[in-house]
């Protein structure tokens, strides 16, 4: 064999190890860009409520996986001195992270903490009007740090987890029992099984 048909020879290996490693290479980042993107997927405002009493938790998420909400419950008839009824609040934010692709409609993340913008168990009297009100700050209702799976609003309700199901029927509708696709973003915190829907913000919400 000539010299000329080796050096011919090695640059065709070499040619082709790098085309696969572009290839490799290009592959990864797609990937990476996909995950990015989960975040910008689940961008939008969140409630998690049961619609029985007066509390709700609201959460609005960014694209980049920080999020930033309030969590509100009235007692009007916990009263005593210097104030006419109670409220437990708080505001808090976080980050979400390990985005992860499950399939074609289901998406994981984890929170690890969660900030609050007042420390859990203080209070104050606040006064609003004539109306004296106790404010209690507290932890939020709804978030646990863990595991959480995001469903798009294409998922088939039939693969979805009762725990989710329970939570967000009442604002799915009247007619959430007949639906085959949820129709609406949500989040599932899997322990201790709390479920969240994108929603429009309450008349509560101040953020």
């Amino acid at each position: 064999m000539t010299k000329r048909k080796i050096l011919a020879g090695l640059c065709l290996v070499l040619t082709g190890t790098v085309i696969t490693l572009i290839s490799a290479a290009a592959s990864v980042s797609a990937g990476e860009k996909e995950i990015e993107d989960v975040f910008g997927i689940f961008e939008g405002h969140y409630l998690f409520t049961s619609g029985a009493g007066g509390w709700a938790t609201e959460m609005e998420i960014s694209g980049d996986g920080t999020f930033y909400g309030e969590f509100h419950d009235s007692d009007m008839g916990a009263s005593g001195e210097g104030y006419d009824s109670t409220l437990y609040y708080s505001k808090f934010s976080g980050t979400f992270t390990n985005p992860q692709k499950v399939n074609a409609y289901t998406y994981s993340f984890e929170l690890d903490s969660i900030q609050y913008e007042n420390i859990p168990d203080s209070e104050e009297i606040k006064t609003e009007g004539s109306d004296r009100i106790r404010v209690v700050y507290s932890e939020v209702y709804g978030l646990e740090p863990g595991l959480i799976y995001a469903y798009t609003a294409s998922a088939p309700v039939s693969t979805l987890p009762e725990g989710l199901m329970s939570w967000i029927n009442m604002l799915l509708g009247e007619e959430s029992n007949d639906k085959e696709i949820l129709s609406a973003n949500s989040l599932f915190v899997v322990e201790p099984e709390y479920g969240w829907i994108e929603h429009q913000p309450t008349g509560y919400w101040s953020n």
